[in-house]
């Protein structure tokens, strides 16, 4: 496949670095943190679902996930992109993101983390309303 910028799947997976493959047979589950990217291929009859799992072990990685989708849909001009495919972007960050990380700070409230996730959340979810803004001034 090619992209629109002219950048093929091949190139960009050459690209990349610490690819790991795993090889599953028979049944078997596993879990990718968040903003993993992967890829399924399928030989027989199977089933890939995607289950979103909170917790503090992952908090790392989803903030710098959500700093390289704030990042890629404020510059949605140099990848191509409508404004409102990069509104949606962020939008759904907040919804399917933020959201679910403000419940784990809600839930679990006596945990020493859950003050500063509340705080980073609040202040993530302000920098999602600076891109929309961004976004719809260009």
């Amino acid at each position: 496949m090619r992209s629109s910028n002219g950048i093929s799947t091949v190139d960009t997976i050459n690209g990349m670095c610490g690819l790991e493959m795993l090889h599953a047979k028979g049944p078997q589950a596993f879990i990718l943190p968040p903003y993993h990217f992967h890829a399924v291929i399928t030989f027989d009859t199977s089933i890939h679902a995607n289950i979103s799992l909170w917790g503090f072990q992952w908090l790392e990685q989803f903030r710098r996930g959500l700093k390289w989708v704030i990042d890629f849909a404020t510059n949605y001009q140099c990848y191509n992109m409508s404004s409102e495919e990069a509104e949606r972007v962020l939008v759904s960050a907040q919804q399917k993101g933020l959201d679910g990380w403000m419940a784990v700070a809600k839930t679990f409230s006596e945990q020493p983390q859950a003050g500063e996730l509340g705080n980073w959340v609040t202040s993530a979810v302000e920098g999602i309303q600076s891109a929309l803004t961004i976004i719809h001034t260009l």
